[in-house]
């Protein structure tokens, strides 16, 4: 809902949870992507796709949904762009490590 209402920053969130609670469900890795791309965290976003690409790729609930197959096909075009654009322009697509903040 919070892609829908334009806080993408509030889905990623949202849907960082979700994945912690169901990581094997392909949707909850595709909308991240969705909210990691629209907050121009492309490194977050090719990452996210892999992982929604790898868990698409074991039979679940979504083999019956029609739009799958175009997502599946959306992905991994998208990730063919963005690993070209990394050569292309010598940016790095390696996950960020998350700080640990200090204790004092």
């Amino acid at each position: 809902a919070a892609l829908v209402l334009g806080r993408p920053a509030d889905a990623a969130e949202s849907l960082n949870f979700a994945i912690t609670a169901e990581p094997t469900w392909p949707l909850h890795h595709w909308n991240l992507a969705v909210a990691l791309q629209q907050l121009g965290d492309t490194s977050g976003q090719y990452h996210a796709l892999r992982r929604f690409l790898a868990t698409s790729a074991t039979p679940t609930g979504l083999a019956a949904d029609l739009d799958q197959p175009a997502r599946i096909a959306h992905a991994t075009h998208t990730l063919a762009l963005l690993e070209r654009s990394s050569r292309l322009y010598g940016t790095s697509l390696a996950k960020r490590r998350r700080s640990r903040k200090r204790e004092v």
